[in-house]
């Protein structure tokens, strides 16, 4: 039979003519793989163990922020999503306060990722917001369908 302490993988590779899209899941008792896996190309290694001990650390420290990302990330009265603005966009070229994001859609931007600039946590009102960048939004579920549509360039607006 299979030793349960053995290293199983699996991959998936897909490719769309522009992007390859390298999936990587598996279970691995040596320490010391990700670094290997990261030299392969991963772009993100993640392990139950290293989910598990981080998490019990901040229901420890900080037992209030985790109650309240654990309801952000249910997504039952509060919602934590992303959404790519497109070029054609009309967020594109706004900043955060005229882009009208909060009275428009109900929702906060607690993040800009900004390509090849990184990730800008809570973002200044005057924050420019560009074609490429990615929002990070929180806010009640059924505001982020319009919101992502505005992201993407469609028309839709709030009922």
């Amino acid at each position: 039979g299979l030793d349960p302490n053995a290293d199983l993988w699996e991959g998936l590779i897909a490719s769309n003519g522009k992007d390859t899209v390298v999936l990587l899941r598996g279970r691995f008792s040596a320490m010391g793989l990700e670094p290997k896996l990261e030299r392969a190309g991963a772009q993100r290694v993640i392990t139950p163990h290293h989910i598990g001990g981080r998490r019990i650390a901040q229901v420890m420290l900080r037992p209030t922020v985790t109650d309240f990302m654990d309801l952000a990330l249910q997504g039952k009265n509060l919602q934590m999503e992303e959404a790519r603005v497109a070029e054609n966009s009309t967020l594109a070229g706004t900043t955060l306060i005229t882009s009208g994001i909060r009275p428009r859609f109900g929702l906060m931007i607690i993040a800009i990722d900004k390509p090849g600039t990184g990730m800008l946590f809570n973002p200044q009102p005057n924050q420019l917001i560009e074609a490429g960048d990615t929002l990070i939004a929180v806010g009640p579920p059924e505001n982020f369908a319009a919101f992502q549509a505005a992201a993407r360039g469609e028309t839709a607006e709030p009922a």
